[in-house]
């Protein structure tokens, strides 16, 4: 039989002989390809993206079009289906158009009928353009990623009160949600903002010593925390001259600034920075809005807390350690010591007669007679020493790596000090005595039981003429 009049007599030959039908099943995204002839008309989607029908009719034409990450899968599924594996095809992926531009396309169809080489005899399909829809979709799905990712960041930075761990964690886990390269978190006072915090940076250190006038000409900073809202920009020479540059870092391209409001008030800023350039769009813009707020009430949370311990821990008189701290840090010292057995000292301060001093001018120079000792004495200790007011005139320091022979130096020095200060008010000085006692391997001691030794040197030294040093064991003591 002639090849025309296979052609006439395909049941087919209508679609690929009128014009208007194959019009019709074009424009709802129909097309056709007859394998044995090469003939094929495409639907609207393909000629709309600017494609020749050539390529269509090329098994190979149109799978080069195909994106390279969806090519396997497509190319795979068209075998199957031409070879007789599977009569369907169900398939979405991007497809390059005439201006390399790729559109999500889904194609579903089927093979009819097979030819005497067992190949598929014709495919009847049909194209969707669903870019729009699969944009959507994706967007939807970072919509719920940044959700979730919101709730996580919420749930971090909520659980912990300890300032600095806050501080990190806000650092951290907000490049989780909007990108940079570097950032600081700064805290509103007076007349400037101070660095409390940073990442990312070579020279973490020089950054969080740093401190920006408040308000300031030109500054992007400053309308963030004027306005009350975030600011962005992704050319930071046209809209932010007065930019303080890092040594040492790279250009920065864009930036952001997110104010962090509580109680209607500004309390401090976040900054974003990006060597990147057009990195800040405005959903970050809005999703900054967002975590801002949960930003301020964990700041402010951990600030307070803090500021509580802070309180809790020092004495509001002398700015020494209070009964308290000495409870806590004092028992890690004595700890510490015990299990490296290495050498712990105490000492017991008290000022002699200070009753008197209260009794004859009052307590207010009593309290700047204790104030003034009190510097004194934290001026000739280590940073690693834990000096306490117990309450009154009584006075303890815990000595981490220090014997008893250098801790009844540092006794004696502190007793010599004390009694060369002239107190202007009484026109003489306060002479003090101190008892000291030192970390022995008796299995039953503790840092209460250490006190106690010193305290008893203490009533000995009381006990022996007042202004002056004992030590515990170096006489008979109960």
């Amino acid at each position: 039989m002639a090849p025309r009049e296979q052609k006439d007599n395909s049941p087919y030959h209508l679609f690929f002989t009128e014009p208007e039908l194959q019009q019709a099943l074009s424009e709802v995204g129909v097309f056709i390809t007859e394998y044995a002839t090469g003939r094929t008309f495409a639907s609207d989607v393909w000629t709309s993206m600017g494609l020749p029908d050539r390529d269509i009719k090329s098994h190979e034409g149109w799978l080069d079009l195909v994106h390279p990450e969806d090519r396997p899968r497509v190319e795979e599924a068209t075998r199957r289906a031409l070879s007789g594996e599977s009569r369907i095809f169900d398939e979405m992926f991007r497809m390059r158009d005439a201006r390399d531009e790729y559109h999500w396309i889904y194609n579903r169809g089927r093979t009819v009928g097979r030819l005497p080489d067992g190949r598929a005899a014709y495919y009847i399909g049909s194209d969707a353009d669903v870019s729009r829809l699969k944009e959507m979709e994706l967007q939807l799905e970072r919509d719920l990623q940044e959700l979730e990712t919101l709730q996580e960041i919420v749930r971090v930075i909520g659980s912990s009160l300890d300032l600095q761990e806050t501080i990190t964690h806000i650092l951290e886990h907000t490049r989780r949600l909007i990108p940079y390269d570097t950032a600081s978190l700064q805290i509103l006072e007076k007349d400037h903002t101070r660095v409390v915090g940073s990442f990312g940076f070579k020279n973490p250190r020089a950054v969080n010593q740093l401190t920006i006038p408040f308000p300031k000409k030109n500054s992007l900073s400053t309308r963030a925390i004027q306005e009350k809202h975030p600011m962005a920009t992704n050319n930071l020479s046209r809209d932010f001259p007065s930019f303080t540059y890092m040594k040492e870092e790279r250009p920065i391209l864009s930036w952001m600034g997110i104010p962090l409001i509580r109680g209607g008030e500004v309390i401090g800023l976040l900054t974003l920075d990006s060597t990147t350039p057009d990195t800040y769009q405005q959903r970050h813009m809005h999703l900054a809005g967002i975590v801002a707020d949960h930003i301020a009430i964990a700041l402010e949370n951990a600030r307070l807390h803090d500021k509580t311990y802070q309180l809790a821990m020092s004495d509001p008189l002398t700015g020494l350690g209070s009964r308290h701290r000495l409870h806590i840090e004092g028992r890690l010292l004595y700890e510490t010591a015990r299990r490296s057995e290495h050498p712990l000292s105490v000492l017991m301060i008290d000022l002699d007669f200070f009753k008197q001093v209260n009794d004859t001018h009052g307590h207010g120079v009593g309290d700047k007679v204790l104030i003034r000792l009190a510097n004194l004495w934290q001026q000739e200790m280590r940073t690693t020493d834990l000096l306490c007011r117990l309450g009154g005139e009584e006075f303890v320091a815990v000595l981490p790596e220090t014997p008893g022979s250098e801790a009844g130096a540092l006794a004696e020095r502190l007793r010599s000090l004390s009694a060369g200060l002239n107190q202007p008010e009484l026109g003489a000085p306060v002479p003090i005595s101190i008892g000291v006692a030192e970390l022995s391997q008796d299995p039953v001691l503790s840092l209460d039981t250490l006190i106690s030794r010193a305290d008893q040197a203490l009533y000995q030294a009381k006990n022996s003429g007042r202004n002056r040093v004992a030590i515990f064991g170096q006489n008979d003591y109960p």
